[in-house]
């Protein structure tokens, strides 16, 4: 919230400041991630250990989808080229390559984190 209310109050894109967006869209990946099925939870680990497998299972879905992401520009910029996310992701001149930049000095930061 802080985010949207200092790029408003200094009159600048969202995409100005290149962390915040950047730091917005791995937190939101990894929460999506995380509670997508099956949620694994301390209770369900505890009773059934066999649970911390999917979790290895997501963040390698999650690692191989960053790599396509990677290897494949034409891709990325379908992606983040689209109307939902075309505001969040482009600067004022429609140029994606500032995103493709710092998302891709990143990508595996959110994997290694985890």
């Amino acid at each position: 919230m802080l985010t949207v209310v200092l790029c408003v109050c200094m009159n600048r894109p969202y995409q100005f400041y290149y962390y915040i967006p950047l730091v917005s869209f791995w937190f939101t990946i990894l929460y999506l991630l995380l509670i997508c099925p099956p949620r694994v939870t301390a209770a369900s680990s505890e009773i059934r250990p066999a649970q911390y497998l999917y979790i290895i299972l997501k963040i390698l879905a999650l690692f191989i989808f960053i790599t396509i992401l990677y290897m494949s520009e034409v891709f990325f910029d379908k992606i983040f080229l689209t109307r939902p996310w075309k505001a969040l992701f482009v600067t004022t001149d429609d140029d994606i390559h500032e995103w493709w930049y710092r998302w891709k000095l990143n990508r595996f930061s959110v994997v290694n984190g985890v």
